[in-house]
């Protein structure tokens, strides 16, 4: 939660993926919240990434920057 606090109040947009338990916490605090089932520890981090990765693709290039793969930053970082 404080992780969460910290990024609202600098102004950033919080989108939660959580279970029952983690959005009745939250609050209104995010803009969108993602509640799935409560899954064994184990297996929950697999379950997240899934709409974690779909948010991360579908978001890319919303701010007007260009998405770049590993290779070509580094290439350019390096100056080459």
């Amino acid at each position: 939660m404080s992780n969460m606090q910290e990024v609202a109040a600098r102004g950033g947009r919080l989108i939660l993926v959580t279970d029952a338990a983690g959005a009745q916490a939250a609050g209104d605090l995010p803009i969108a919240t993602l509640t799935l089932p409560t899954m064994l520890a184990t297996v929950a981090p697999l379950v997240y990434a899934v709409p974690v990765q779909l948010i991360a693709y579908h978001n890319r290039g919303a701010d007007g920057h260009r998405c770049r793969s590993a290779a070509q930053s580094r290439k350019i970082g390096n100056g080459e």
